[in-house]
């Protein structure tokens, strides 16, 4: 099973995997404001409260790229701009846009897989062959991010989503971190963070925004 679930992301040469990633790690700092939007479906409703900005229960979670269904994980963003993209909001849209910490009482530290860091290839060994593995990484974790970033389309098949499901269960159980970071397909300038248990972070604000400018090209909209 494990196998035939990474096929797609085993790296010719040597069959370089996605155990390779699970070193790059970024901790969560405890100030770091992160984001979530959630669409308004009637106009002029007042912002979401602030447990309406975390994710739905279990029984109404339905799967996506990081999550299966009736497991939800928190999906933030490190630019504000970029949830709207998520989202797909569109003209005179109105949503709800919470920031969310790291709760202060959490003493351990937040590690987040890292799949957009930029290795160096300075190698203090000199060594060829840990050049090799920075590069292959590298390779790996772009592929990886681009798959967790392709936007959810009505006509896919929830089987589409079992490879990135299970390189996320992978890393959650295999290196113990406590969620992914990956780039923005929507947007380029920020970054989603995937949350694998919401209750260690804390909605401080909500505030309600209404998209007044729409800029659609062949790469993008919002």
């Amino acid at each position: 099973m494990e196998k035939k679930i990474f096929d797609q992301y085993i790296i010719p040469d040597r069959g370089f995997r996605v155990d390779g990633l699970l070193s790059s790690k970024t901790i969560l700092n405890e100030n770091k404001k992160l984001y979530r939007a959630r669409l308004h479906y009637k106009e002029k409703e007042e912002p979401y409260e602030y447990p309406k900005m975390f994710c739905p229960p279990p029984d109404l979670s339905v799967g996506g790229r990081a999550n299966p269904a009736g497991i939800p994980f928190l999906y933030l963003c490190d630019n504000k701009d970029s949830v709207l993209y998520e989202i797909r909001a569109a003209f005179l849209d109105e949503v709800s846009v919470g920031t969310f910490v790291l709760k202060n009482t959490i003493e351990e530290d937040i590690t987040i897989a890292d799949f957009t860091e930029v290795p160096t290839l300075f190698s203090q060994s000199g060594m060829q062959n840990e050049i090799n593995t920075k590069i292959k990484s590298k390779l790996l974790k772009d592929k990886i991010s681009r798959d967790l970033s392709k936007p959810i389309r009505r006509y896919d098949s929830p089987l589409d989503y079992i490879p990135t499901q299970f390189i996320c269960e992978f890393v959650k159980i295999y290196s113990g971190a406590h969620g992914i970071k990956f780039r923005s397909s929507l947007h380029p300038t920020g970054n989603n963070i995937v949350i694998f248990n919401q209750d260690i972070m804390e909605c401080i604000d909500v505030e309600k925004a209404k998209v007044k400018k729409v800029v659609i090209n062949s790469d993008r909209y919002i």
